[in-house]
């Protein structure tokens, strides 16, 4: 066993981290020194309800201890809204694939978005070559506008979501009067055959977006969302040339 401190080498300097430090990969040093213990200062005043030094020992352990049972349940309810979250997105696909219309995509993408991901202003943004521009409740087909395409292009190309990283300018144009009640956003990416688009979701909580299963089912709700795009698109679109 090495000491920290050595009487024999002056050019040791004893510090309180290095006993600390000692203390800390020796737990047993007292145990195997108990002369140590008549020199040593371990006073028994009343302080709170710790009233001995064995005392305070079991009182950190115990707080550590229910440190711990929270944090399982924190991770328990963590666990079950994963849960109930994963069973939405699984609904929401069966869901999708039954839409018919515009119309009802926009709707059911509205609802969902709000109830299980706390989005005060849902809006998903189409590039299309289509000649008219439309807007179908969420949906907005830009057609010839290419404004919002090129503010966001290098998104598109970066083919990943950003998240809370929006100007005040762009929060402007994707939720115009909504914008100053959008305290955090995250931007999503739509990326097909003859097409590209945006899903931008705005909620009114702040540090409501961020990496993680939320993000991740958020990405593969807009890819099944591209895949029914694609496929309500398919007899207005051009062909590619």
């Amino acid at each position: 066993m090495t000491y920290p401190y050595n009487n024999k080498d002056k050019r040791s300097q004893l510090t309180t981290d290095s006993v600390i430090a000692f203390l800390q990969s020796n737990p047993d040093f007292f145990q195997q020194n108990p002369e140590l213990l008549e020199s040593l200062n371990l006073t028994h005043g009343t302080q709170g309800n710790v009233t001995s030094l064995i005392e305070k020992q079991v009182a950190v352990l115990r707080d550590k201890n229910e440190q711990l049972q929270r944090a399982l349940v924190s991770a328990g309810k963590l666990a079950d809204c994963r849960q109930h979250l994963q069973q939405h997105v699984y609904s929401l696909a069966v869901e999708l694939v039954g839409q018919q219309s515009f119309l009802g995509l926009s709707r059911l993408l509205k609802l969902s978005m709000k109830k299980w991901f706390a989005a005060s202003q849902v809006r998903l943004f189409v590039f299309t070559r289509l000649s008219q521009a439309g807007i179908c409740d969420v949906i907005r087909f830009t057609g010839q506008d290419y404004m919002i395409q090129d503010m966001f292009s290098g998104l598109v190309n970066r083919k990943k979501p950003l998240c809370s990283s929006l100007q005040v300018e762009h929060l402007q144009v994707l939720f115009q009067d909504e914008a100053e009640r959008v305290k955090s956003n995250v931007v999503i990416p739509l990326i097909s055959e003859n097409w590209s688009g945006l899903l931008a979701l705005g909620s009114s909580n702040w540090d409501q977006y961020g990496q993680g299963d939320e993000l991740d089912m958020l990405v593969f709700i807009s890819e099944l969302v591209t895949v029914k795009l694609s496929m309500l698109l398919a007899h207005q679109l051009p062909t590619p040339e």
